[in-house]
């Protein structure tokens, strides 16, 4: 099962839905960080922006893909505040997508947010 974003407190709450509620082995979760090209250069701060938000080590991150750079963009987060987008994998999920679409349907028969 993945789950990509780039806002990090949808990170931050995936990750604490997968560990606390769902019970996820930490050891079954792995990272992903797609980035523009032009921040090349600041990987390593982005690594350590997105362990800090996930609380996993920087081992856990398993590749960064270069998006290129467009010439123009729509995007608001473009100078320091931009960690591109980071890809959390669960292996082995087939019984979590299960437990996921059961969350996803107790939330909105109780809660009729939808």
């Amino acid at each position: 099962m993945e789950f990509t974003n780039s806002e990090y407190k949808m990170i931050y709450f995936y990750i604490k839905w997968l560990v606390e509620v769902l019970k996820v082995d930490r050891d079954r979760v792995r990272f992903g960080i797609y980035i523009h090209q032009n921040k090349k250069s600041e990987i390593a701060s982005v690594i350590k922006f997105w362990s800090n938000i996930t609380g996993f080590p920087k081992e856990k991150f398993d590749y960064v893909y270069y998006k290129k750079n467009a010439i123009s963009t729509n995007r608001k987060n473009i100078k320091d505040n931009y960690f591109g987008s980071l890809k959390i994998k669960v292996t082995s999920s087939s019984n979590l997508y299960k437990m996921v679409a059961g969350s996803i349907e107790a939330i909105y028969e109780n809660c009729r947010i939808v």
